[in-house]
């Protein structure tokens, strides 16, 4: 059964746009934490609790959901162009850049 909700939590979740580009990339219904910083939050509830005072921990609360607003198409051109760009920023060396690192030499003409 694929996922239906996707979870995030981290300081990009302040941003309305990052998480919701991720709903739409995905195509997949995300919820962002009301708090960026889960983990933290969850290392203070385990102290809390190792204390004695599990019962007074306030609810947790589902955070806000994102739900993708663009249609199939759309999400294939966007994905598309996304890996074009992740390619674009990979270092693919020239046939000079390799002519120089195979003598030994550090720099380029």
């Amino acid at each position: 059964m694929p996922l239906q909700v996707f979870r995030a939590d981290g300081g990009a979740t302040n941003s309305a746009l990052v998480v919701q580009t991720q709903a739409d990339l995905l195509g997949r219904n995300v919820e962002a934490s009301d708090v960026p910083e889960v983990s933290a939050l969850g290392v203070a509830k385990l102290a809390w609790q190792a204390l004695g005072h599990a019962d007074v921990w306030p609810s947790d609360s589902s955070g806000r959901i994102y739900r993708p607003i663009v249609d199939r198409d759309e999400r294939r051109l966007r994905r598309a162009h996304w890996a074009g760009e992740i390619n674009r920023t990979r270092f693919t060396p020239s046939a000079e850049e390799m002519t120089h690192a195979a003598a030994g030499s550090t720099a380029v003409a």
